[in-house]
């Protein structure tokens, strides 16, 4: 097929495999919230929160929990800040502005005070990376929570 608009099948691969890989994660998260509080998942399938509300949503639910293993505690705050600190990147990836890189090639910039990102292939993999990381965290302590 031909597109119109030029941009290498590649790039748009990867940017793909990372929006794809935080939906993963964010549903991780969900289920994570519906655990404490049976019934999120109807209302977040009616809503309209984004992805950083679901994250505030989750440090709040592990806050007021009575989960008695506070080394499963502890991970579940360090995993809900690191899930927010890259709510970041993933908006970056949905909020950016095309441009033609030195090399011709079309890839996105993201204007940050006070330095702009280039996501180039490199910043997206190191992203698909991080996004992995958190998810595989997080699934393993939700099966830790599952567990009786």
């Amino acid at each position: 097929m031909s597109f119109r608009i030029p941009v290498e099948d590649a790039y748009c691969a990867l940017l793909g495999r990372a929006i794809y890989i935080f939906a993963y994660y964010e549903l991780i998260v969900i289920k994570i919230v519906d655990h404490f509080s049976p019934g999120y998942v109807e209302q977040y399938l009616v809503s309209v929160w984004t992805s950083r509300a679901i994250g505030e949503t989750l440090k709040g639910v592990i806050q007021k929990s009575d989960l008695s293993d506070t080394h499963l505690r502890l991970k579940l705050e360090t995993e809900a800040e690191r899930f927010l600190e890259l709510v970041d990147d993933r908006n970056s990836l949905l909020h950016f502005h095309p441009y033609s890189a030195i090399s011709g090639e079309q890839e996105f910039l993201e204007y940050r005070s006070p330095a702009h990102i280039q996501w180039d292939r490199s910043v997206i993999r190191k992203a698909i990376e991080e996004f992995e990381e958190g998810s595989i965290e997080l699934r393993n302590l939700f099966r830790k929570l599952k567990q009786p």
